[in-house]
């Protein structure tokens, strides 16, 4: 199994852990050790199909994360973040789900829903949605997969200040 592969276990048994820990399996509060074991499955997803496979499921799983933390945003009125949630997933998660049906409909329902926001949202909010999204990288993923991950390091650290996840992300302020 070589070093991936134990990678990839140690990566497996660290998202189970962590699904025990908040009591879910569908949660952006995942989307962190979900991407690390996205990265570990993708050294070997060109020569090994079970590896693949394994990828597109995570991926998907990040997908859906988003979706749910998109649908949070939606119910604190941050409409802008939602958007710009759901338009990058469904740019960042897309490539390599071909034929992978279940998660590319939940992809395109993401943009869709995307589209929708935005057209709630000012053209100065939307070009700023759009422009985040075009930078790629990761940056709006990277920075919700970080406010979900805060908001789980305040339980463990005694007398960490609490992180509100939903404070000011990508400068908009929740009710």
């Amino acid at each position: 199994t070589g070093v991936e592969g134990k990678a990839r276990e140690m990566l497996q048994q660290a998202v189970a852990l962590k699904e025990q820990w908040i009591d879910a399996t569908e949660d952006p509060r995942l989307l962190g050790e979900l991407l690390d074991l996205e990265r570990v499955l993708a050294l070997r997803r060109d020569t090994d199909p079970e590896w693949q496979s394994a990828w597109r499921l995570v991926r998907a799983r990040r997908a859906v994360c988003c979706r749910k933390a998109a649908d949070r945003y939606v119910e604190k009125g941050l409409k802008k973040a939602a958007a710009a949630i759901l338009s990058a997933a469904a740019r960042e998660l897309r490539p390599g789900m071909d034929g992978a049906e279940e998660a590319e409909a939940l992809l395109r329902e993401m943009n869709a829903s995307a589209a929708a926001l935005m057209a709630e949202c000012s053209p100065a909010e939307r070009e700023e949605i759009t422009a985040r999204v075009a930078q790629g990288g990761g940056g709006v993923l990277a920075e919700l997969s970080a406010r979900f991950a805060d908001e789980l390091e305040i339980r463990r650290v005694p007398g960490k200040q609490k992180v509100d996840p939903f404070l000011n992300f990508l400068g908009e302020s929740g009710q």
